[in-house]
């Protein structure tokens, strides 16, 4: 997300795709610093290009949770923030921050959690009369850990997974587009049409899944959404289109 001269990124993808991430991030975009690094939670498909990114970048502050794994991506994560002194935060819930005029929060995430996906740190953003809500892949645990605001765009959790997206959190949520980012022919058969069909039930009318559109681009004034669909792929395990 780029606001103004500043930039957060949010997840990195599998191992093999942050050298294309980077790769757009500096090429075409022309960024050099991210000021707000997001992992929201530790698992290879979010966390995989991470160490990539803080390789490649300026890194202002580092936002991961302290749920630790034995895993090759992790330990590289933790390698490679070693190596340029960068500290990992793990920020409390209500952490505020701002990216450009775009104002961010942080709505939940569970440390103690022995699922990964319970620790996703999950970003609320605020720009102009516009809501984002970033949800890595947070479970029914963390919706019920509070109430919700409205919002305008939501980034659906865990690959449109049946088991969260849950009618009473969307009843609160009621966004009116989703962003659903999965594999073409993931061997979950995300999205789910469960979730399609609770989504449309509570009134989002724009629903863009990246298996269907490729990658998606959001631009907003703060009065209003654009969608765009970039000709470009970010899998590492497929040629850079």
């Amino acid at each position: 997300m780029q606001n103004q001269d500043e930039c957060m990124l949010i997840d990195a993808g599998n191992n093999p795709d942050g050298k294309y991430i980077s790769k757009y991030l500096r090429k075409e975009l022309n960024i050099k610093k991210i000021d707000y690094l997001i992992c929201t939670h530790a698992h290879e498909d979010h966390a995989g290009g991470i160490d990539i990114i803080i390789e490649d970048f300026e890194i202002g502050k580092f936002f991961m949770p302290k749920k630790s794994t034995t895993t090759k991506t992790f330990i590289d994560i933790l390698n490679a923030a070693e190596k340029k002194d960068l500290k990992m935060v793990s920020p409390e819930v209500g952490t505020k921050f701002n990216v450009g005029l775009a104002e961010c929060e942080v709505m939940t995430k569970n440390d103690d959690a022995e699922e990964l996906n319970e620790t996703s740190i999950v970003i609320e953003m605020s720009f102009g009369n516009q809501k984002y809500l970033f949800t890595g892949d947070m479970e029914v645990a963390n919706e019920e850990s509070r109430t919700w605001n409205d919002v305008d765009v939501l980034k659906v959790a865990h690959h449109g997974s049946v088991y969260t997206t849950t009618e009473k959190f969307l009843k609160q949520v009621k966004p009116e587009i989703a962003i659903i980012t999965c594999g073409k022919n993931n061997d979950y058969y995300y999205p789910h049409e469960k979730v399609l069909k609770r989504l449309k039930e509570i009134g989002c009318n724009e629903i863009y899944v990246t298996s269907e559109q490729g990658t998606i681009l959001i631009m907003s004034n703060g009065l209003e959404n654009k969608i765009n669909f970039l000709k470009k792929s970010f899998d590492g395990n497929l040629e850079e289109k």
